[in-house]
């Protein structure tokens, strides 16, 4: 029976040990500079949330969450939400019934302020939504400052994230083509198990932007992450709880209002990279190129929509390449040796809304790849194909407070059709062998990292502070195929629970999470990891 194997040997178990308890200690003595509430320092006495600030927006962060929400109780509203990125939305919540004070002030030139977080992760690496750092096990320490304005129709911001992590050793399940490859499909997606056998880190842009928008049209250089689709917490293209990546944009992202309704466009052009250890490493990198369109019908109820993202070798920007999110929907110009090698992913989304009921349904539907032709597009849909459906409710209480639940579930499986007919899981690519991901991430839902899985939030918005509370499970096959053997089978549970706390100069918040990862690797052992972490947010 073979053996989950690591690159290097393990330290000895004392080593570990005392490794850990030092970085157990370190989050004890940092995050309760939080927890002290009865200290009368500034930074630990309780105050109300700081104004939401134009500057604060980023996808999955506190604001932009928040605002989500409230827009599910709005009955008319002025942007669909199909895109999330850094656009103007503070305003359109002013007025609305919620415990947070938006400021809506336009400032030149303004430093924010910046947040750090420092975490220790257990047993094995775990992240959540954590940006473009990835955290390894032991320590992970991230900090990004904040400079930002608007002058006139254009705005800026530098929110560069620097992180290191200690990337300590633990067991590896075996695979190929590197040691540190995912151990299902290693050989067609850059998603590492391990960020190789040394500590690292990374400057990264972050959420930093230059943008000019006039009458509804945004054109834009950014690094900030990007959220595609209907879904609240989670999206099946582009999720953005794993950071952005360099690009230009152009298009509508907020909408058009027009006599027939709202409607929602961008077009993106960006840079995607890859990790050392992704097979088959391209020479430079890709082009990842995207088309977005929705529409709000008059009533403000219903969103539609529709996403292609392709991804090609990058071989300098050539005039032809601005109209790769156009390509055909059936013929396959590379299979014919008639232009460059490329994957292409298609997602159909909608979401429906009842402001009354503070309730919302949504769902997206996608494809992997081009179609065959009209039958394989039309009456096979399960070939290559994934799904994702959800609900959020929004409700105030006593005292002005807002809750919300959301539910998500998705999944990507490998269905009946592989008997006859070749297949792959909804983010792996061939020839390009990177996958949906940038530098080892995925850029879409984790929910679908494997065959699929489901995710329960919920969040209490009051005005002093957040709490929230959000379970996850994952299947996580490690083989690619339709039946998979138990011995190949795991299953993965998680549960986190976070607290942002308001104090006189921004906020801190502490995070408390664990995955029970059961049936891990080729002798089914059992494995488990605990993540505690905290930090604090700046903001003037």
């Amino acid at each position: 029976m073979s053996r989950a194997v690591s690159l290097r040997h393990p330290p000895p178990a004392s080593s570990r040990r005392l490794r850990d308890l030092v970085g157990w200690c370190a989050i004890v003595f940092t995050v309760p500079i939080v927890a002290s509430a009865q200290s009368v320092s500034p930074w630990t006495a309780a105050a109300p949330l700081p104004a939401i600030r134009e500057e604060d927006l980023r996808v999955g962060g506190l604001e932009e969450r928040y605002l989500k929400a409230l827009s599910v109780r709005l009955a008319n509203r002025e942007r669909s939400w199909l895109l999330r990125g850094e656009y103007r939305r503070a305003a359109t919540a002013v007025g609305l019934d919620g415990p947070w004070r938006i400021d809506s002030t336009q400032r030149r030139l303004a430093f924010r302020g910046g947040r750090i977080h420092l975490g220790l992760n257990t047993g094995f690496p775990l992240a959540r939504e954590d940006g473009p750092a990835w955290a390894g096990r032991g320590i992970t320490v991230a900090a990004s400052p904040t400079l930002a304005g608007r002058w006139g129709v254009f705005s800026y911001r530098m929110a560069p994230e620097l992180w290191w992590t200690a990337n300590t050793d633990f067991a590896l399940i075996p695979a190929g083509p590197t040691p540190f490859s995912d151990p299902a499909k290693g050989g067609s997606i850059d998603l590492p198990q391990r960020f190789g056998p040394d500590p690292l880190g990374r400057i990264d842009p972050g959420e930093s932007h230059l943008a000019a928008e006039w009458r509804g049209v945004r054109v834009a250089v950014t690094a900030g992450a990007l959220r595609i689709g209907a879904g609240s917490e989670q999206a099946m293209l582009l999720q953005g709880g794993q950071g952005g990546f360099p690009r230009f944009e152009v298009g509508s992202p907020d909408g058009l209002a027009t006599p027939l309704g709202r409607l929602t466009g961008t077009l993106g052009w960006g840079r995607l990279a890859q990790t050392p250890w992704a097979a088959h490493r391209r020479v430079g990198a890709r082009l990842g190129g995207y088309l977005v369109a929705g529409w709000t019908p008059p009533g403000d109820r219903i969103d539609l929509g529709v996403a292609r993202f392709y991804h090609r070798d990058w071989a300098g920007i050539r005039a032809r390449d601005l109209l790769v999110p156009f390509g055909s929907l059936f013929r396959d110009d590379q299979t014919l040796g008639l232009d460059a090698v490329d994957n292409q992913l298609a997602v159909l989304f909608a979401r429906v809304r009842a402001p009354g009921a503070g309730l919302e349904l949504f769902g997206e539907f996608g494809r992997n790849d081009r179609s065959k032709d009209g039958r394989d597009l039309f009456v096979e849909l399960e070939h290559n194909s994934a799904w994702l459906i959800g609900a959020q409710r929004v409700w105030r209480i006593e005292g002005g407070a807002l809750r919300s639940l959301t539910l998500s579930g998705a999944s990507g499986r490998i269905p009946a059709v592989t008997r006859y007919r070749g297949q792959a899981s909804f983010y792996e690519h061939s020839p390009l062998a990177q996958g949906h991901t940038m530098r080892g991430q995925a850029l879409g839902t984790t929910l679908m990292e494997r065959d699929g899985g489901i995710e329960m939030r919920f969040d209490r918005f009051a005005t002093g502070g957040v709490t929230a509370i959000v379970l996850t499970s994952r299947a996580m096959a490690n083989q690619r195929a339709e039946a998979v053997t138990p011995e190949a089978r795991r299953h993965e549970w998680g549960v986190w629970w976070e607290r942002h706390q308001g104090v006189a100069h921004g906020r801190w918040h502490v995070r408390v999470g664990g995955i029970a990862d059961l049936g891990r690797g080729p002798t089914g052992r059992d494995a488990f990891g605990v993540h505690v972490g905290g930090g604090l947010t700046w903001q003037r």
